[in-house]
């Protein structure tokens, strides 16, 4: 049988993102015998290496963030929203049977959409925080690709609301999640136990992710007399001014900024609640990795939060950034073992759902509906 050539396309491989993770367990569990697997990344942090299987090649970087300069990058940049397909022949070596953007925006731009093409939206197209010239071409290149796949029903909706003329070609698949793997790497590490609750927060420290918003939380928890500690792990442009306002919050005993963690499941097995403010999401693989470990949520309204917190069964969905209900929430899950309890049991059982054998079918009869 002749193998079909799969080509993925990903804004980055190397920062240690969801999107990263949740492509490495889809390309690790497609048959070697049925695909020939490349991974395309634009930009290189060399932050994190993915631990994909020998069979899949991982190509040369478009743009390497720490040996590119400045000229160049912007060149590239230019390149990849005008003339894509001058990349496409540098940087592609081989014709493929698929292609698929693994995120939105730069990966859509560098389809050969003469081919079979799959765009995998991991978030909302969302006119606050895109560039208008993006969105403009972002719509050129839904109207030309094959299928698009959307990960949860809340970015779904959204989408389709905005782009109705994509609904023919639009489907849902999960994101899947190796759990096994994830309960083996929490056992890695023993960490010491806190006397106290420990809120986490796992993340890039940017605006999207917004972490910020969180210390007003944990300042209304202090003044509550709550005891706990919130650590937020990951890193990015806001690592400064975060450490800055924990300070001017006078929360220095309460508040941990452990940085980025090659492993972090130790730390979300050792912690009493997940948290988190992002402003947007796609599907928050944190919070399915945590329900797997038996840690509930607490969360803003963003894309997938309700499936994951099966409605509020596992975990809190908190509509409007509401701080003082989310404050709330974390005091109710903090202070009722019976209920912090039902929560954790939920979690593990709603996981289910989010298997890597659902993904793999579901991408697999995809891939054959593309005439």
């Amino acid at each position: 049988m002749k193998k079909k050539k799969l080509l993925f396309i990903i804004w980055t491989y190397s920062w240690g993102g969801g999107a990263e993770n949740i492509l490495t367990n889809l390309v690790n569990h497609l048959d070697p015998n049925k695909y020939e697997i490349d991974i395309l990344e634009y930009f290189h942090f060399n932050i994190k290496k993915e631990p994909v299987n020998d069979n899949i090649n991982i190509l040369p970087p478009i743009v390497d963030v720490n040996h590119t300069n400045k000229i160049d990058k912007f060149y590239k940049m230019f390149l990849v929203r005008y003339h894509p397909s001058i990349l496409r022949k540098k940087y592609t070596p081989k014709k493929y049977d698929y292609e698929i953007a693994f995120t939105k925006m730069i990966p859509s731009f560098l389809l050969d959409y003469s081919r079979k093409t799959i765009i995998w939206l991991h978030g909302e197209v969302n006119e606050k925080t895109d560039k208008k010239r993006d969105l403009k071409l972002q719509e050129k290149y839904f109207k030309m690709v094959d299928k698009i796949i959307m990960i949860s029903k809340y970015n779904y909706d959204l989408t389709i609301e905005r782009f109705p003329y994509l609904k023919d070609k639009t489907e849902m698949i999960y994101n899947s999640f190796n759990f096994k793997l994830i309960n083996e790497k929490a056992s890695l590490e023993t960490l010491p136990k806190s006397k106290v609750p420990i809120l986490l927060c796992l993340g890039r420290l940017d605006e999207v992710k917004n972490p910020l918003k969180l210390l007003e939380v944990a300042k209304k928890l202090k003044e509550k007399k709550i005891k706990f500690k919130l650590q937020y792990i990951g890193h990015g442009d806001l690592m400064d001014e975060l450490k800055k306002r924990i300070k001017s919050f006078d929360l220095e005993n309460e508040v941990e900024v452990l940085g980025f963690k090659e492993n972090p499941y130790p730390y979300i097995k050792n912690s009493t609640l997940l948290v988190q403010m992002s402003k947007y999401e796609g599907f928050p693989t944190i919070f399915a990795e945590g329900l797997c470990l038996g840690k509930p949520f607490v969360c803003a309204k963003v894309g997938g939060a309700y499936e994951l917190s099966d409605d509020n069964k596992c975990g809190y969905v908190i509509d409007n950034m509401d701080v003082d209900l989310f404050v709330e929430k974390v005091i109710h899950l903090l202070t009722d073992k019976k209920l912090y309890h039902q929560f954790s049991e939920h979690g593990k059982k709603n996981i289910d759902k989010f298997t890597i054998d659902k993904q793999i079918s579901s991408f697999e009869k995809l891939l054959d509906s593309i005439k």
